[in-house]
């Protein structure tokens, strides 16, 4: 007898609350996907892990990824329960203010 496959486990971000796009005001991210250049905004009290189940439904990617930021490619934690405007300094500089996006990397 064959055992039945294993599930994979959730994606890190399975949990995460994606609000809907405030019309106004927000915080806009901006995202470089394998399907093209997305962008949006986010409402300043969803977290990190809202943006990675934005950008795995809308850019339709399966499997994990990163997202990077800044001239280092710093990875983001998809599991951070931070809030957008509470997040690290260097994370709300670079991608908050709307200077650099975000780049998907896949695993």
């Amino acid at each position: 007898l064959t055992p039945p496959p294993v599930a994979p486990p959730p994606a890190p971000w399975a949990a995460a609350v994606l609000s809907p796009e405030p019309e106004a005001g927000g915080v806009s991210v901006g995202f470089g996907t394998p399907k093209g250049y997305l962008t949006r905004r986010f409402a300043p009290t969803d977290t990190v892990g809202a943006l990675f189940k934005y950008v795995a439904d809308e850019a339709e990617l399966e499997g994990n990824f990163d997202l990077l930021y800044g001239f280092t490619a710093i990875a983001v934690d998809p599991a951070d329960p931070t809030a957008l405007d509470s997040a690290d300094r260097a994370f709300r500089v670079s991608i908050l203010s709307g200077q650099d996006g975000l780049t998907v990397r896949m695993r």
